[in-house]
């Protein structure tokens, strides 16, 4: 659900600037008075043109941002990471999103084509922000692109791999349809990882920490208005605190008969 917060509307922000630059290119929109600064274009045309990349390599570099959040978010308390090693390949990754994508990959066997076309996006937006940057694709990615040419026609609204990379070899701004299909990517890998996490997911050791954090701060405050309530209300309770960390219980659900049954000592030495 965050990483949906952070990216899921970028497709109608990007369509709304790029509606009113043509609404600017075709001098529909002109500068109103709220706006207190000069705008004379001398060259309107370029100047749409040079609007619409800005729009584009922004939306570029906030894919790739909500992709490295949603990789922190993933080993931060309650925790979806509960395997030591593929923690700490990820604290070894640093701050490269490019290799903490693919401790992701390579830890839960990924093979999704969405992972492809992440790889070609990331160094694609290495290069539109950063200015030097001229870093090229391996041989290997471009023919897993290339292989998988049908599946991006089929699920990406045509989207045809080999002019993106003939795109991409230019250094060139991605195009409309590029830019949406990435988007679209990137949230269907998010699925992808999210899916595979939560099959690996001990839930007894999730459902504790999720509880455990939640209570972690004012501890006894917390703990006393959730465990001196009547049997009903303590169970309402603690399916509303699991519905904010995105779990949704019923009464009947083992987790909430279990925590709800619980003395406040008992509680207490719990999640202590």
């Amino acid at each position: 659900m965050k990483f949906k917060d952070l990216i899921g509307q970028n497709n109608h922000y990007l369509i709304t600037i790029l509606i009113g630059l043509d609404g600017v290119k075709n001098k529909l929109v002109t500068k109103s008075d709220e706006f207190h600064t000069t705008w004379k274009p001398k060259d309107l045309d370029s100047t749409v043109n040079r609007s619409r990349h800005f729009a584009i390599k922004a939306t570029m570099a906030w894919i790739v941002d909500g992709i490295d959040t949603y990789f922190s978010l993933c080993n931060r308390k309650p925790n979806l990471l509960q395997d030591e090693d593929f923690i700490s390949q990820l604290s070894s990754a640093d701050k490269s999103v490019y290799k903490k994508l693919y401790v992701f990959i390579n830890n839960l066997k990924l093979t999704c084509p969405e992972v492809f076309l992440i790889d070609l996006v990331i160094t694609w937006r290495n290069r539109l922000v950063h200015f030097l940057a001229r870093t090229p694709i391996n041989d290997e990615l471009k023919n897993n692109l290339i292989q998988n040419k049908q599946y991006f026609i089929d699920n990406y609204q045509g989207l045809d791999i080999s002019l993106t990379l003939e795109n991409f070899d230019k250094n060139e701004v991605p195009k409309f349809k590029e830019i949406t299909s990435f988007i679209r990517a990137a949230i269907k890998l998010v699925e992808n990882i999210d899916r595979e996490l939560l099959q690996k997911l001990d839930n007894e050791r999730f459902y504790k920490e999720v509880l455990s954090e939640y209570l972690s701060d004012n501890f006894l405050h917390k703990l006393d208005k959730i465990w001196s309530e009547d049997q009903n209300s303590r169970e309402r309770t603690l399916i509303n605190i699991y519905r904010q960390y995105g779990i949704i219980f019923d009464p009947s659900d083992s987790e909430i008969i279990k925590y709800s049954n619980m003395t406040y000592s008992d509680a207490k030495q719990y999640f202590t």
